[in-house]
């Protein structure tokens, strides 16, 4: 009987071995787990209605000798010594679909998600796409991998989700009616830092079909550089594409002087002239953010909004 090893498998393949591959083989060659024996060589194929790199740990958990693969996370799995105990993956995506495959080979047991940012958006209409492309991870976790990890207790976990709520301030969203006009409300008026401001700016920007209007306050406690984090967001407002700034505090005043004429909305020295002014800002549809640190006090626009609703 012919007898495949590593040197002519690559011969027949082109590949390359990885991970010391020394073996002799002596067995089937399959392409089906539900066949699959002890000692067979695993040929993971991938067709237009499946992937047999979705199924490599099963197939040597029930004692494939090797398995020859395409490269990519599959490889970076099969490169693991066998004395690994902890594996860090990096899983990367253009579209849907990409990352649900790769948890589904990796069976991840804790994923951690790092940021949710526009990328490659040609393929996704909005920030929210991106996010559930992300979350695919979950495909591959098993349901309790990260309880059991962490020494919690899984049977609390119903009662903890159904009293789970967003921090007030902390990018709470609301559907409110105010001076006879509906809008979305983004409240994230709790505090602000250069890091938060962007990103809340961002979420704005995923309103695609309404004008998008932020209303912004100081961000306080930046010591020297406190000018300098305030007219560094001319840029991310523009990228962003919203349509109006209104801004409240002596250093917004810096951002305000520097915004584009067709974005640029009044200026206000404190957070009440602005309250003052809200029934002259506002249009029907609009998705209104409202941000700035606490002392800025605009959890006192939010407030008008939402006594008013």
């Amino acid at each position: 009987m012919f007898k495949w090893n590593t040197n002519n498998i690559i011969d027949a393949t082109g590949g390359r071995g990885v991970n010391g591959c020394n073996w002799t083989h002596s067995s089937n060659i399959s392409t089906d787990t539900r066949s699959i024996k002890k000692g067979d060589l695993f040929i993971a194929l991938k067709g237009k209605n499946f992937d047999g790199h979705n199924f490599l740990h099963e197939a040597f958990l029930k004692g494939a000798a090797a398995a020859i693969v395409s490269e990519g996370l599959p490889l970076t799995i099969l490169k693991a010594p066998k004395n690994c105990q902890y594996l860090i993956l990096e899983m990367g995506m253009n579209k849907a679909g990409e990352i649900k495959e790769l948890s589904k080979i990796s069976n991840p047991n804790i994923a951690v998600i790092t940021n949710i940012e526009p990328a490659h958006t040609e393929n996704f209409s909005s920030l929210f796409d991106v996010a559930q492309a992300k979350l695919e991870i979950l495909y591959g976790m098993k349901s309790n991998a990260v309880v059991q990890s962490l020494g919690l207790d899984l049977s609390k976990l119903p009662l903890a989700l159904k009293n789970f709520s967003v921090t007030k301030g902390r990018g709470n969203i609301h559907k409110v009616k105010y001076n006879k006009k509906y809008i979305h409300l983004i409240d994230d008026s709790y505090n602000a830092s250069p890091a938060s401001m962007k990103t809340a700016i961002k979420t704005l920007s995923t309103y695609s079909n309404q004008r998008k209007v932020a209303l912004l306050g100081d961000m306080l406690e930046l010591g020297d550089k406190s000018i300098e984090f305030h007219t560094d967001l001319v840029k991310i407002v523009t990228e962003n594409n919203i349509d109006k700034i209104y801004t409240v505090g002596k250093f917004m005043l810096e951002l305000h002087e520097l915004l584009p004429d067709n974005i640029r909305g009044a200026h206000f020295n404190d957070s009440n002239q602005l309250k003052s002014d809200l029934a002259n800002i506002i249009q029907n549809n609009d998705a209104i953010l409202v941000k700035g640190s606490r002392r800025m006090k605009m959890g006192l626009i939010v407030r008008e909004f939402i006594i008013e609703y």
